[in-house]
């Protein structure tokens, strides 16, 4: 019994009976009066039919009285609903509902206002009526595994869930943030919150477990940055908690005075900014961190003013914290995954949604218990070699762009360092032609015009690229006079602006001048979405990429009547330069593959070969990863322009790609490396390249899997293979089936779909029109080869970066296929799964492990 809540107010109420415990608009009440007046409410209730796990709704104004109801409804053992009066009528009734209430207690202002199966009773005349009971405590035996209290929070499908938190949850929140942040019974809080809002709970209990004073303040104060701090200065006010969108509103009422005051800030991401004003204004900062599934607060941590990094601290007591990749895994320090909670405070589940429930707190084996209880946050982040956890936002926040994935929460981090950013959000929209783009909105901290927002944009660009790749620097920046924020305080991503596609400013000189400029300028646009374009706007940085590049080049040649290889846009990748390629008489330009990625550097030279069809686009980041002295070239697929006929073997395509790579580098020696097909054809060229007597020092295959069937000669034994291989592979995909089903199931469809068409004799082309039936072309023309090419054994070593996640059957899921055919297979595995390995951040250590290989080569 002495491990519950209510214990802990009733002890206090004995210790100290004649101490201020709870003061509203200047009236108070002892430790002797709540408590008295609780087990009055408690008596009443059960009396009229409160009862253990029944629930009990309280929609009512904040008051002193709302704050005596509900510690009432946990010592008669029932659990109650916070409803605030505020929130649209439709949301409160679903709420009353769902939870199947028994009975909901609202003013009497609101009477009648919400219908539902519930016993509507009103507060003031239930006050009145409970008068006649006893002040003595009602005796209920609460066990630590009956239910406190039901927080409904927005839901994925549009409606609100249920969160069942038992008194065991709240017991250890609470005894946790006696020691930290800590409070004492000197210490006076400052209740702002909504009773909707989780945090809420820790606000209204939190001060009577050690005899502190609670004031609580009506909700016109809330809403008012400057009664806040009247409040504040009135009462001595010692401790508060709110979201960084209230201190913010705190700071614009000006907020210049230091108070004796600890700052507890949660709910949404800390800015720095916002940290470094708070710490001057303050006694102690808090950044706290918990969703209300494991029962508001989780971790934390005391900024200070030297923290480089504003992370969400240490798990509080009997709390574990874990990051998990899509599989559940629990990954290594500094990987980033979802976070996920285990520990004393994790709920019973969603109300009435054991499907959900069993989705979000999953069973995870660990060591020590087979059966460890985890809910898995939603949020993305990562643990530090210091063992504090830093948060990246949500993953629902996470998109994909053109084949990236991206981590929203690490961009607007990204961005809210660089000078003169006060507030950031990052959002993908839909361009005008459909595309997906990154939109930055940024909320400056000094009032800037247009013309000098415009003037920052290219310079925050700049900045953003030393510390994200270039697909995830926003191409559009909006710029806002604040934030919109919902009830809760929270940024409303819903009703962020439409962004408008900006280029460069339109400054004197800028602008297309020859027929050339001009032509290519319309070009862009159609292809960008951009209304206007200077002659510097880099094309990549107007959202270009591989396909876009790709289009562009084939309206050029359809405008203009010359044809430029597609490299020439990777090298020239503005108007002014582009043009200057196209003006200058030159002989019809031959067809290049070789593109540097990174020239510069002293090192043994990096040739990665194309995957099946592509470009070099997907290594242009990758390559960014590796030493700065590490030249990288990139060998992207002949006919992927539309310039010439792909070569249909791998010899021959090996072949082209050493007469471009001896025409800069004769001597060697040579580093080669090819991802999917392209590890074949570096196969190849190392065997070609050797008997030229070319010295290769790295043979890397990323993710090159070889068919062990296309291998087999015709007979029997291949025919066997063959039924074995497609029998291994059903029940390989049953058992992706059961670990992932929705992307599982979403791969199939499309893989069945597409198998529709071509049995119909419908071309397969995406995204693509028939102007561009070259790329599909090249692509077939790549699959076709395959089959035909013969392994021949190769007397030295391979180094294999093969993907941690494998969502197809293969024949040899260590080796690849790859051991009978080298001296020796050394395996290095990375992170992520055949599409995603050169994607940032997972990209990181596949650098720095191939740069390691690459340096012990002699690079």
């Amino acid at each position: 019994m002495s491990f519950q809540t209510i214990y802990l107010i009733e002890k206090q109420a004995k210790l100290s009976p004649h101490k201020r415990a709870l003061s509203y608009k200047g009236n108070r009440l002892t430790y002797s009066e709540l408590n008295g007046r609780a087990n009055q409410l408690a008596a009443f209730l059960i009396d009229n039919g409160a009862v253990k796990e029944g629930v009990i709704a309280v929609a009512v104004d904040r008051s002193a009285e709302m704050v005596i109801l509900l510690i009432a409804i946990l010592k008669s053992g029932a659990a109650y609903v916070p409803l605030d009066p505020d929130y649209p009528e439709k949301r409160l009734e679903y709420m009353l509902n769902d939870s199947a209430a028994r009975f909901s207690i609202t003013n009497k202002k609101y009477e009648g206002r919400i219908q539902s199966q519930a016993t509507e009773l009103i507060l003031e005349d239930l006050w009145q009526q409970s008068e006649q009971y006893p002040t003595d405590d009602p005796g209920v035996a609460i066990s630590e595994t009956d239910l406190a209290y039901i927080l409904y929070t927005s839901g994925s499908t549009g409606m609100p869930k249920g969160v069942m938190i038992e008194h065991r949850n709240l017991f250890n929140l609470l005894t946790s943030m006696q020691k930290f942040p800590g409070i004492d019974s000197d210490d006076t809080l400052l209740a702002l919150t909504t009773i909707s809002f989780d945090i809420s709970v820790l606000e209204l209990f939190l001060p009577f477990t050690v005899g502190a004073h609670l004031v609580i303040t009506d909700t016109e104060v809330t809403k008012d940055g400057a009664a806040i701090l009247e409040e504040i200065k009135r009462n001595h006010i010692s401790i508060i908690q709110a979201t960084p969108s209230t201190y913010k509103m705190m700071l614009a009422a000006e907020w210049n005075e230091k108070f004796d005051l600890k700052v507890l800030c949660c709910g949404e991401q800390l800015p720095k900014d916002l940290a470094e004003k708070l710490l001057s204004r303050c006694k102690g900062l808090y950044n706290m961190y918990g969703p209300t599934e494991t029962t508001i607060y989780s971790s934390g941590k005391q900024i200070l003013a030297t923290d480089e990094v504003i992370t969400i601290g240490y798990p509080i007591q009997n709390t574990s914290v874990y990051i998990l990749d899509e599989q559940n895994h629990i990954l290594s320090e500094g990987e980033t995954g979802e976070i996920s909670i285990g520990g004393e405070g994790l709920a019973r589940g969603y109300f009435n949604k054991p499907e959900l429930s069993a989705e979000k707190f999953i069973t995870h084996v660990l060591p020590d218990d087979p059966l460890y209880r985890i809910y898995k946050t939603g949020d993305l982040g990562r643990i530090l070699p210091n063992g504090e956890i830093q948060c990246f936002g949500r993953i629902d926040h996470q998109v994909k762009i053109r084949g990236y994935r991206i981590e929203l929460g690490e961009i607007e981090y990204a961005l809210i360092q660089q000078s003169g950013v006060k507030e950031t959000v990052v959002a993908p929209w839909d361009g005008p032609n459909g595309d997906k783009r990154l939109a930055a909105y940024i909320v400056p901290e000094n009032r800037l015009s247009n013309e000098d927002f415009l003037k920052q944009i290219p310079i925050w660009k700049e900045a953003l690229k030393a510390s994200v790749p270039t697909y995830m620097v926003p191409g559009d920046f909006v710029l806002l006079e604040k934030m919109p924020l919902t009830n809760n305080g929270k940024v409303d991503r819903k009703a962020l602006p439409v962004p408008e596609i900006r280029a460069s400013l339109a400054i004197e000189g800028d602008q297309p001048q020859t027929e050339i400029q001009q032509i290519l300028a319309e070009i862009w646009k159609q292809h960008l979405g951009v209304h206007a374009i200077g002659i510097h706007d880099n094309f990549f940085d107007l959202g270009g990429h591989s396909l876009t590049a790709v289009k562009v080049m084939v309206r050029i040649k359809n405008k203009i009547g010359k044809q430029l290889p597609l490299g020439t846009l990777f090298k020239n990748p503005t108007i002014v330069e582009l043009a200057e390629c196209l003006e200058a008489e030159l002989p019809h330009a031959s067809p290049e593959s070789l593109i540097p990625l990174q020239p510069l550097g002293k090192k043994m030279p990096l040739y990665i070969i194309h995957g099946i069809g592509s470009t070099v686009f997907k290594f242009f980041d990758f390559a960014q990863q590796l030493g700065e002295d590490q030249p990288v070239f990139g060998l992207q697929a002949r006919g992927i322009d539309g310039t010439e006929n792909p070569a249909e073997t791998i010899e021959e395509m090996a072949t082209q790609y050493i007469t471009e790579i001896l025409k800069s580098n004769p001597d060697g020696p040579y580093a080669l490396s090819g991802y999917s097909l392209g590890g074949l054809i570096a196969f190849e060229m190392t065997r070609q390249l050797e008997a030229m007597g070319k010295e290769v020092r790295v043979l890397a295959m990323f993710d090159t899997y070889i068919i062990k069937n296309n291998q087999l000669e015709p007979g029997l034994y291949k025919s066997i293979h063959r039924v074995t291989s497609r029998i291994a592979k059903f029940f390989y995909t049953f058992s992706l089936l059961l670990a992932e089903p929705r992307r599982t199931i979403e791969h199939k469809l499309f893989t069945i779909a597409q198998s529709f068409k071509k049995m119909k004799g419908e071309e397969v082309r995406g995204v693509l029109d028939e102007d561009f039936d070259f790329i599909t072309k090249v692509g077939e023309v790549h699959r076709a080869a395959i089959p035909k090419y013969k392994l021949k054994p190769y007397h030295g070593d391979i180094h294999l970066f093969r993907a941690r996640k494998v969502a197809t059957y293969l024949n040899d899921f260590k080796f690849l296929g790859w051991k009978p055919y080298a001296k020796a297979v050394h395996i290095h595995q990375i992170d992520g799964e055949h599409d995603t390995i050169f994607n940032t951040p997972i990209n990181r250590k596949f650098a720095d492990s191939l740069q390691r290989l690459l340096d012990n080569a002699g690079g």
